[in-house]
C-alpha cells in the first residue's frame, strides 16, 4: 500500500485542490509555489509554516494573515494502490512457426561453432565481435548466398503462418466414428494441433 500527498486550499466557499504529489517534499514545494503566486491577490498568507495537525489529520502549511474569511493551505496523506509493474506477457504457443532469420543470423548460425573452435579462449563477447568482423569481410557475392537462404526461410515462415492460422478450424470437427470425450486432455489437444498444422502445410506446399 502506497500513499500520495494532496495539497488543498480551503476557503469558506469551498476547497480547491492545488495538486497531488508522490512525496511530502514535493507537496510542500507545490504549496509554496501556490502561496508565492497568490501573494499579490487580496489573500495574503503567512510565510511561516504551521506544524500542528488538524483533527482531520490535515497538516496546515500556510494560513491567511487576517481572520476574516479564513483561508488555509493544507496537506493530507492519502493511501492508494499503484499498479505493480507491467503485466505478464502471454506465453507464446510452442507450435507457432518461428520467424525467418536475417542473412547475418544465418551466417552466425552456420559459422559460430567454427569460430568458437578456432578461438577457444575467446569470451562470449569476443565471439560476437569475431562473427561481426567475419561477416563484414565477406564480399557481395558471398553475402548473396546468405541473402538467398534468408528469402527461403522467409517463405517457409509465411507458408507455416498461413497454415497455423487455419489449423484450429480443422481440429474441432470430430470424425463420425470417433467418440468425443467430455473433456479433452491437453496432451491430446497438442497432438491433434500438430497433425493439423502438418496436414495444412502439406496442402499449401502442394
Amino acid at each position: 500500500m502506497s500513499s500520495v500527498f494532496v495539497v488543498n486550499v480551503e476557503r469558506s466557499e469551498g476547497t480547491i485542490v492545488v495538486g497531488v504529489y508522490l512525496t511530502e517534499k514535493l507537496a510542500k514545494a507545490g504549496a509554496v509555489d501556490y502561496v508565492e503566486s497568490n501573494t499579490s491577490d487580496s489573500v495574503t498568507f503567512k510565510k511561516k509554516q504551521v506544524k500542528k495537525e488538524s483533527e482531520e489529520s490535515r497538516k496546515v502549511l500556510f494560513l491567511q494573515d487576517t481572520k476574516e474569511s479564513p483561508v488555509s493551505v493544507t496537506m493530507s496523506q492519502v493511501a492508494c494502490n499503484f499498479p505493480q509493474g507491467k503485466s505478464k506477457k502471454e506465453k507464446k504457443d510452442p507450435l507457432a512457426p518461428k520467424k525467418g532469420l536475417s542473412p547475418f543470423m544465418i551466417f552466425n548460425k552456420e559459422n559460430r561453432e567454427k569460430i568458437k573452435t578456432t578461438n577457444p579462449n575467446a569470451t562470449f563477447g569476443d565471439i560476437g565481435k569475431l562473427i561481426g568482423t567475419a561477416w563484414k569481410a565477406l564480399n557481395e557475392k558471398q553475402k548473396a548466398v546468405y541473402t538467398q537462404k534468408a528469402e527461403t526461410d522467409k517463405e517457409r515462415y509465411l507458408t507455416e503462418s498461413a497454415a497455423y492460422t487455419v489449423a484450429p478450424t480443422e481440429i474441432v470437427a470430430p470424425t463420425e466414428t470417433a467418440t468425443p470425450t467430455a473433456v479433452q486432455t491437453e496432451t491430446e489437444a497438442v497432438v491433434q494441433k500438430k497433425r493439423a498444422v502438418k496436414k495444412t502445410v502439406a496442402k499449401v506446399e502442394a
